[in-house]
């Protein structure tokens, strides 16, 4: 993976509490996922 083509848009979830849950904003558990994948070259 080039790390140039790794990017995570810039977006806070601890500010952006209408978009994002956080635990260190909001103190209570949740649920979060997180989803990676590498595109093969054809």
């Amino acid at each position: 993976v080039v790390i140039s083509e790794v990017y995570g848009g810039g977006l806070c979830t601890y500010q952006d509490a209408a978009r994002f849950y956080s635990y260190r904003r909001d103190g209570a558990t949740g649920r979060m996922a997180t989803l990676i994948w590498i595109t093969a070259d054809r």
